[in-house]
């Protein structure tokens, strides 16, 4: 028997990430190795909650004078959890004279980044001509643009999500199939309204063994499910109220994966056994398994009552 993989996270917060600038005139040393006291320091307050993978660097840059190359220019951000990021090379090119101007974008594994809280960017060199003792170059002008990840786009593969709209007048199922000549994993996006006191997704079909994630609008991780309902199928259940009933409509219990979501932008993928979902970034490997399903999504909508005893049966799988 399969080991059920079920990640409860109660209460969580739809902390959707958005671009945000940070800018400083400066002066700050570009000096050292990194983490070196003669590091220039960088300390800003970040303008969003989220997951971050883009940093873009703007910026002058003014020779020291004493034979540093622009390649050895580098940055470190240390974000949420003590978490580093060290850029690569920001310019190309060896020694200069005066001034340039730089501007870089890099792309970085995703790290946090929590609104209103301090960071720190340390400016260092690659390669310390000099010691520690001499200047390498000085910045000055600097500005960070801080990128959250891509969320999958209107589609039905991998890379793209079905846009279902904002949950609402009962259950909102969607039909589809993985085939891996194609694509073994479907996306699907929807919007939930706030004062739902509930949301439940689950899966059902004829012999798919299915895995779903649900990912909020940065691209973190809410919960995913493989068995939780009946057979090898799969369900997530937040908060209260469900009119669904545990062992007739649905096998997991209401409100198993702890609080509803905040209200706001959710991503859903459905895969097969054995998908793996990671923590950020909506990074998503599908597993093998292949076959046809339906999703359906039920949140708290106001009408609720026009769901009646009819609603329920047809989502109803027959055991």
């Amino acid at each position: 028997m399969k080991t059920v993989a079920l990640l409860a996270i109660a209460g969580i917060a739809a902390a959707a990430s958005a671009d945000f600038t940070v800018s400083d005139a400066g002066p700050f040393n570009s000096n050292g190795p990194v983490g070196n006291a003669v590091n220039g320091v960088y300390t800003f307050t970040a303008g969003h909650s989220g997951a971050f993978t883009g940093i873009r660097i703007q910026g002058t840059a003014t020779t020291g004078g004493i034979g540093s190359y622009k390649s050895e220019l580098r940055y470190r951000l240390t974000a949420d959890g003590g978490v580093n990021r060290d850029s690569g090379a920001l310019a190309s090119g060896t020694t200069w004279t005066g001034s340039f101007a730089v501007d870089n974008t890099q792309v970085f594994s995703s790290f946090n980044l929590t609104g209103g809280n301090s960071y720190s960017i340390r400016f260092w060199e690659s390669f310390d001509d000099g010691g520690t003792a001499g200047v390498d170059a000085i910045w000055s002008n600097v500005s960070f643009t801080f990128t959250g990840p891509v969320p999958p786009g209107p589609g039905d593969n991998q890379a793209l999500a079905i846009d279902l709209g904002t949950l609402g007048n009962g259950i909102t199922s969607v039909s589809s199939a993985l085939n891996s000549a194609t694509t073994n994993l479907k996306w699907y996006k929807f919007t939930l309204d706030a004062g739902s006191t509930f949301l439940d997704g689950w899966t059902n079909g004829t012999a798919l063994d299915t895995e779903i994630g649900l990912y909020d609008a940065a691209g973190n991780l809410v919960g995913t499910d493989d068995d939780a309902n009946f057979g090898l199928l799969s369900a997530l259940r937040y908060g209260s109220g469900s009119p669904l009933t545990t062992g007739g409509d649905i096998e997991a219990a209401a409100g198993a994966n702890g609080a509803v979501p905040a209200a706001g932008v959710y991503y859903m993928a459905v895969g097969g056994y054995n998908s793996v979902f990671g923590a950020t970034g909506f990074n998503v490997t599908a597993g093998a398994a292949t076959g046809s399903f339906t999703l359906n999504l039920i949140p708290t909508p106001g009408s609720l009552a026009l769901l009646g005893l009819g609603g329920l049966a047809a989502a109803r799988r027959r055991r």
